[in-house]
Protein backbone atom coordinates (compact mmCIF):
# COMPACT_ATOMS: atom_id res chain seq x y z
CA UNK A 1 0.00 0.00 0.00
CA UNK A 2 1.04 3.63 -0.60
CA UNK A 3 1.76 5.53 2.25
CA UNK A 4 -1.02 8.54 1.51
CA UNK A 5 0.38 10.66 4.53
CA UNK A 6 1.62 13.71 3.98
CA UNK A 7 3.49 15.69 6.49
CA UNK A 8 4.00 19.44 6.19
CA UNK A 9 6.76 20.98 5.97
CA UNK A 10 8.20 24.62 6.76
CA UNK A 11 11.18 25.70 5.31
CA UNK A 12 13.12 29.06 5.44
CA UNK A 13 15.94 30.27 3.76
CA UNK A 14 17.05 33.87 4.29
CA UNK A 15 19.57 36.04 2.15
CA UNK A 16 21.51 39.31 2.60
CA UNK A 17 21.58 41.59 -0.39
CA UNK A 18 22.77 45.83 -0.18
CA UNK A 19 20.48 47.08 -2.87
CA UNK A 20 22.33 50.32 -4.46
CA UNK A 21 19.55 53.32 -5.59
CA UNK A 22 19.25 51.29 -9.15
CA UNK A 23 17.77 48.55 -7.75
CA UNK A 24 14.83 50.70 -5.89
CA UNK A 25 10.69 49.65 -7.47
CA UNK A 26 13.24 45.81 -8.92
CA UNK A 27 11.66 42.94 -8.44
CA UNK A 28 13.05 40.01 -6.81
CA UNK A 29 11.87 36.24 -7.38
CA UNK A 30 12.54 33.15 -5.25
CA UNK A 31 11.87 30.11 -7.07
CA UNK A 32 11.96 26.94 -4.84
CA UNK A 33 11.00 23.24 -7.22
CA UNK A 34 10.12 19.92 -5.55
CA UNK A 35 9.82 17.14 -7.89
CA UNK A 36 7.38 18.29 -10.81
CA UNK A 37 5.94 21.60 -8.26
CA UNK A 38 7.35 25.29 -7.79
CA UNK A 39 6.09 27.74 -5.54
CA UNK A 40 7.61 31.46 -6.16
CA UNK A 41 7.70 34.81 -4.31
CA UNK A 42 8.28 37.74 -5.50
CA UNK A 43 9.01 41.31 -3.38
CA UNK A 44 9.24 44.21 -5.02
CA UNK A 45 12.45 46.51 -3.39
CA UNK A 46 11.71 49.55 -1.67
CA UNK A 47 15.44 51.54 -1.26
CA UNK A 48 15.66 53.86 0.56
CA UNK A 49 18.29 56.74 -1.18
CA UNK A 50 19.74 60.17 -0.87
CA UNK A 51 18.28 62.78 -3.73
CA UNK A 52 20.77 62.91 -6.91
CA UNK A 53 20.90 64.65 -10.47
CA UNK A 54 20.12 62.38 -13.10
CA UNK A 55 20.75 65.18 -15.40
CA UNK A 56 21.29 68.56 -14.94
CA UNK A 57 24.14 70.11 -16.86
CA UNK A 58 26.32 72.26 -14.97
CA UNK A 59 26.29 74.99 -18.13
CA UNK A 60 23.03 75.29 -20.05
CA UNK A 61 23.01 78.13 -22.44
CA UNK A 62 19.76 80.24 -23.27
CA UNK A 63 19.57 81.82 -26.95
CA UNK A 64 18.48 85.15 -26.80
CA UNK A 65 17.65 85.29 -30.34
CA UNK A 66 14.64 83.04 -29.17
CA UNK A 67 11.57 84.61 -27.16
CA UNK A 68 11.89 81.92 -24.52
CA UNK A 69 14.46 79.61 -23.17
CA UNK A 70 14.10 76.44 -21.31
CA UNK A 71 16.84 74.78 -18.33
CA UNK A 72 15.83 71.25 -17.45
CA UNK A 73 17.26 69.11 -14.95
CA UNK A 74 15.88 65.74 -13.79
CA UNK A 75 16.09 64.06 -10.35
CA UNK A 76 15.62 60.66 -8.26
CA UNK A 77 15.14 59.72 -4.46
CA UNK A 78 13.10 57.74 -2.17
CA UNK A 79 11.60 59.11 -0.34
CA UNK A 80 10.84 61.21 -3.86
CA UNK A 81 12.58 64.39 -3.26
CA UNK A 82 11.20 68.42 -4.58
CA UNK A 83 13.35 70.37 -6.89
CA UNK A 84 13.66 73.77 -6.55
CA UNK A 85 14.91 76.83 -8.65
CA UNK A 86 16.89 79.75 -7.81
CA UNK A 87 18.19 82.57 -9.21
CA UNK A 88 21.53 83.12 -8.32
CA UNK A 89 21.90 86.27 -8.15
CA UNK A 90 18.75 86.92 -5.29
CA UNK A 91 18.91 83.76 -4.20
CA UNK A 92 14.75 83.72 -4.32
CA UNK A 93 13.15 80.43 -4.89
CA UNK A 94 11.16 80.08 -8.41
CA UNK A 95 9.50 77.18 -9.37
CA UNK A 96 9.25 73.68 -7.83
CA UNK A 97 9.67 71.66 -11.09
CA UNK A 98 11.61 69.64 -13.29
CA UNK A 99 12.52 72.46 -15.65
CA UNK A 100 11.97 76.47 -16.26
CA UNK A 101 11.51 78.38 -18.77
CA UNK A 102 13.25 81.86 -18.67
CA UNK A 103 11.95 84.87 -20.96
CA UNK A 104 14.59 86.35 -22.85
CA UNK A 105 14.48 89.97 -21.17
CA UNK A 106 16.90 91.91 -19.15
CA UNK A 107 15.24 90.98 -15.57
CA UNK A 108 15.65 87.42 -16.36
CA UNK A 109 18.98 87.41 -17.12
CA UNK A 110 21.60 85.85 -14.21
CA UNK A 111 22.65 82.21 -13.30
CA UNK A 112 20.04 80.05 -12.37
CA UNK A 113 20.87 76.83 -9.98
CA UNK A 114 18.48 73.74 -8.71
CA UNK A 115 18.92 72.17 -5.35
CA UNK A 116 16.78 68.54 -4.48
CA UNK A 117 15.60 68.13 -0.79
CA UNK A 118 13.90 64.97 0.43
CA UNK A 119 11.50 65.14 3.70
CA UNK A 120 13.93 63.98 6.26
CA UNK A 121 10.71 62.96 9.06
CA UNK A 122 9.15 60.88 6.26
CA UNK A 123 12.15 59.07 5.48
CA UNK A 124 12.93 58.34 9.30
CA UNK A 125 8.93 57.21 9.45
CA UNK A 126 9.70 54.35 6.91
CA UNK A 127 9.67 51.11 8.48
Amino acid sequence: LPNTNTFPQKFSWEASVTPTADWHNQTLQCTVTQGNTEQHALKVLDVLFTPRFLKCDEKQYVNSTKENATIECSYSGNPAPTLTWFRQTDEKPIKTETGIAIETKDEHHGKYKSIVIFDREKLSSIP
